[in-house]
């Protein structure tokens, strides 16, 4: 589960509390992307989700 987690953040570009704080609804596999709320500046943007 762990390995998972890193692989996620490595891959996403991903903070580790913004990777953390993800919740379900948040990834979007239809448009692959992940909404990231309150990142950094406390500003919402939206990542792409890595095909692997």
């Amino acid at each position: 589960m762990k390995l998972l987690v890193v692989k996620f953040l490595y891959a996403t570009g991903l903070r580790l509390t913004q990777g953390l704080n993800l919740r379900v609804k948040d990834v979007d596999f239809a448009q692959q992307q992940i909404i990231v709320w309150n990142g950094k500046g406390m500003e919402s943007r939206v990542t792409m989700l890595p095909a692997t």
